[in-house]
């Protein structure tokens, strides 16, 4: 049987389980181990119909757009329906302030995210389906092309000319962009000036990560984990693997993590590359890692379609910390909100919510 897996990596916060004893520790003992589980289901809804494009929140309320659905939006502590928009197709981003729709012919809509109500719609020329990136000032469309428009008025910055085959990747003031022929090009997120470009592989790229040091972490068509400079594009260090890599990295405890095809995942030191640990999974995964802190969740298929099962592994060690079978076939990426992790289910079509058990 051909299964596949999620990565997931669950942050401290969500369970008091998670926090290391903040106490005085006796002489000679071990801080307390992230527990985790077990894990329960906070709350379910049912969707008329698959999702568009990845979840996405601001923070209090859950994002969405379904065919025949259109946009949506509920509230991410009970999944209380808030507003639809049975209208607006596509695809949809989120920052605390406003909501983002672009579409496959080039259009894209500003949304109240309390509301639903309709800011202003631009047109950028830019075809295609990839996510766009948001800030609060910006939102960043990319496709068969590239354009960068301001939040208060739908305005065009700058646009530029690329082929882009993943989302685009904010991190200060730049915007990174990866193109089919394995090329990952850097502009001026304000001028639009270009910064550099890199081809640290051959065909296409799973979407970068950036940690706060200014270092770049991505997985290459050909067999490769690579680490770049942020601010020139040079290479400071590559992995070979043996399959190709397409999720995105993670990182975090001055690790980068891969999951890869080989049914691994990888922890590597961020600065150096040396292999932290490494944990066998028991299929392909289908997403990347998520940033987090004490703990990782891999979300596997099950034995019968009806069910996915979770694993939990130990961020800094690889030691696995238990497991649970979820209520429906997970399908698509997971998107961590407030407490709780929401990720689509397949069989039967709905969002599940699933959070520590204190």
């Amino acid at each position: 049987m051909n299964t596949r897996c999620f990565i997931w990596i669950w942050v401290p916060a969500l369970a008091l389980s998670l926090a290391t004893c903040s106490g005085r520790q006796g002489k000679g003992r071990l801080p307390q181990q992230p527990t985790l589980f077990p894990l329960t289901q906070s709350w379910l809804l049912p969707l008329e119909g698959s999702l568009t494009g990845p979840l996405t929140s601001d923070g209090t309320r859950l994002f969405f757009v379904t065919r025949p659905g259109g946009l949506q939006a509920v509230e991410a502590a009970t999944g209380k329906d808030l507003w639809r928009l049975p209208e607006q197709l596509g695809v949809a981003a989120a920052v605390p302030g406003w909501l983002g729709v672009r579409t496959a012919d080039g259009g894209f809509s500003a949304h109240d995210p309390e509301s639903g109500a309709t800011r202003w719609k631009a047109e950028t020329s830019v075809e295609g389906d990839l996510p766009p990136a948001m800030n609060a000032d910006v939102a960043v469309v990319a496709g068969q092309g590239l354009a960068v428009l301001e939040s208060a008025t739908g305005r065009i910055r700058w646009s530029a000319e690329t082929q882009a085959t993943i989302p685009p990747i904010l991190h200060g003031d730049a915007v990174l962009i990866g193109q089919a022929d394995g090329t990952l090009r850097a502009w001026n997120l304000g001028t639009g000036a270009p910064r550099w470009s890199s081809r640290p592989g051959n065909g296409p790229l799973s979407p970068p990560a950036v940690d706060d040091m200014g270092r770049v972490f991505l997985g290459t068509a050909d067999r490769r984990l690579v680490s770049l400079d942020f601010a020139k594009g040079s290479k400071r260090w590559t992995w070979k693997v043996g399959t190709e890599t397409v999720f995105p990295a993670a990182v975090g405890a001055g690790n980068a993590l891969f999951a890869t095809n080989e049914a691994v995942l990888y922890a590597f030191r961020g600065g150096n590359g040396h292999l932290a640990w490494r944990a066998p999974l028991p299929s392909r995964p289908l997403s990347g890692p998520l940033l987090a802190g004490g703990a990782v969740l891999v979300a596997c298929n099950g034995t019968r379609p009806s069910e996915s099962l979770l694993l939990g592994f130990d961020l800094t060690t690889g030691r696995r910390l238990g497991e649970m079978k979820t209520s429906g076939e997970i399908h698509g990426s997971p998107i961590l909100v407030g407490s709780q992790v929401v990720v689509e289910l397949r069989h039967p079509k709905a969002l599940l919510a699933i959070s520590s058990k204190p």
